[in-house]
């Protein structure tokens, strides 16, 4: 069975931990729980970012994203 299609709008902020490399390593909500919390982190857990050449000094690196979802629009 499908799960049901959510009908409401929301945004997710979500914190994710990046290997040196670019690759997300971990990721975890930061806003309220939310319906969408886990179509969020599903979706930015196949990220990939570029980091600096030489990001001097740096033990961790992360990055902050807000992912959004609008209401289904139908005529």
């Amino acid at each position: 069975a499908r799960a049901p299609v959510e009908r409401r709008s929301g945004l997710v902020v979500i914190e994710l931990e990046l290997s040196m490399g670019g690759i997300v390593q971990g990721a975890k909500v930061m806003s309220r729980p939310s319906p969408f919390d886990n179509a969020a982190l599903d979706t930015v857990r196949g990220w990939g970012f570029g980091v600096p050449r030489d990001p001097t000094g740096a033990e961790q690196l992360f990055v902050y994203a807000v992912v959004g979802f609008r209401e289904p629009v139908t005529q």
